[in-house]
């Protein structure tokens, strides 16, 4: 039997992908998008939302997002995913601060602060999901 070196490889190739997570897989999931706003501050240069699984209809393995700098963020389960897993998520959005005359190339000069994003629910019918944080007062020193 011969074997053709190119079919192999690919096939090699899509075993790989598929074990590493590199598309959606079987797992459905939903876009999850929303603006985080500032109520009482100006908005920091850098915010990482988390997404923790409550209840998911799959894996439970967190998500995360990054503040883009108009306040948007879009939340994706895997690289390639449209979006989370069905389920119910605990929202926390971590705020890097740099310290006052700090040099922003040290680890140690950014001061971080925890805040509740809220719950949310993504329905395996839905669209997409919306969910808008409004990040008030100064949050937990983390």
């Amino acid at each position: 039997m011969k074997l053709n070196l190119q079919g192999g490889l690919a096939l090699i190739a899509s075993a790989i992908c598929v074990i590493a997570g590199c598309g959606e897989g079987p797992l459905k999931t939903v876009p999850v998008s929303g603006l985080i706003s500032f109520a009482d501050r100006q908005p920091p240069p850098q915010c990482d939302v988390i997404f923790q699984p409550i209840k998911v209809d799959g894996p439970l393995r967190p998500s995360f997002a990054d503040r883009q700098p108009d306040g948007t963020y879009q939340v994706k389960a895997f690289k390639k995913s449209k979006g989370l897993i069905p389920g119910t998520y605990r929202v926390l959005v971590v705020c890097h601060d740099l310290k006052p005359g700090a040099n922003p190339k040290l680890e140690t000069s950014w001061i971080l602060t925890n805040h509740d994003g809220g719950e949310v629910n993504v329905d395996a019918k839905s669209g997409g999901v919306e969910h808008n944080i409004e990040i008030k007062g100064a949050g937990k020193k983390g």
